[in-house]
């Protein structure tokens, strides 16, 4: 376990991309804090979309310092105190300013620091938060990288139509569709095609999600690459290694399960 009082000290940005992925699907959570970096699991409360991330190699010890906080105020503070600054350009580009979490266990508060700025309060009860979601250990026959963007568009454009998109391959694209309430046949179809790389059985498959669900954390992943997992009926899974857009960044992984609405019709 972290000894010191001082739990993180880390770009202030690093902290505002990670809660900004969280706080799609969650007001408050628990992170997990190891030496090499800290991590957190998240479940929707329809219990449809699990979110989990990582930030560093998180690999010793074998269990971190678990903190409770309020995802979302901590995240309004790192936006008003500057987060999203950088200084430098080119290959010196790097975020202005640093944060840093600290937990004073005789008071029972912790608190945050940014570039001066900062305020202190009392963790969540770990008692009353919900347990971390265990993620499906699946292997999911379909896997094709696509550009965030496109994906977003392509959602974007689905949405006009209704919320329920089919994810469908056919071998040479990948397609997401939405077939309008009281409406059937292909000429009644909204579709937006994706270029893909594919790494799987590339062969026909489809699967249908809520666009609700996916769209906030695709909208906060503008300009990166995504892994698309998914199969017939098989939970959708989105894979992305964050590019936080500054040199010798630490990694952030972030991986997204939404579950399939199965229809008995295909």
């Amino acid at each position: 376990m972290i000894e010191k009082d001082e739990l993180l000290n880390i770009p202030a940005y690093d902290m505002m991309r990670y809660l900004e992925f969280a706080t799609t699907i969650i007001q408050d959570g628990r992170i997990e804090i190891f030496e090499d970096g800290f991590s957190s699991r998240h479940v929707d409360t329809s219990h449809v979309c699990m979110i989990k991330l990582q930030y560093g190699d998180c690999s010793k010890p074998e269990k971190g310092q678990r903190l409770a906080f309020e995802f979302k105020n901590m995240l309004d503070a790192l936006k008003k105190a500057g987060a999203t600054k950088f200084e430098g350009r080119g290959e010196n580009r790097q975020p202005a300013k640093t944060c840093v979490l600290s937990l004073d266990s005789q008071k029972g508060r912790y608190s945050l620091d940014i570039g001066g700025l900062g305020f202190s309060d009392q963790p969540l009860d770990d008692a009353t938060m919900a347990s971390p979601p265990t993620l499906p250990k699946i292997e999911l026959p379909e896997s094709v990288e696509v550009d965030a963007d496109e994906f977003l568009k392509s959602l974007e454009w689905c949405k006009l139509h209704g919320d329920l998109f089919f994810l469908r391959t056919d071998g040479e694209a990948v397609w997401a569709e939405v077939n309008p309430q009281g409406m059937s046949g292909p000429m009644k179809q909204t579709y937006a095609k994706m270029e893909g790389t594919w790494d799987g059985e590339n062969t026909p498959s489809q699967a249908s999600y809520s666009i609700t669900y996916v769209l906030p954390l695709i909208k906060k992943l503008k300009g990166q690459k995504l892994t698309l997992n998914f199969g017939d009926n098989f939970p959708l899974k989105i894979e992305c290694n964050v590019d936080l857009g500054y040199k010798d960044c630490t990694p952030l992984k972030l991986d997204m399960f939404l579950a399939p609405r199965v229809d008995s019709d295909y």
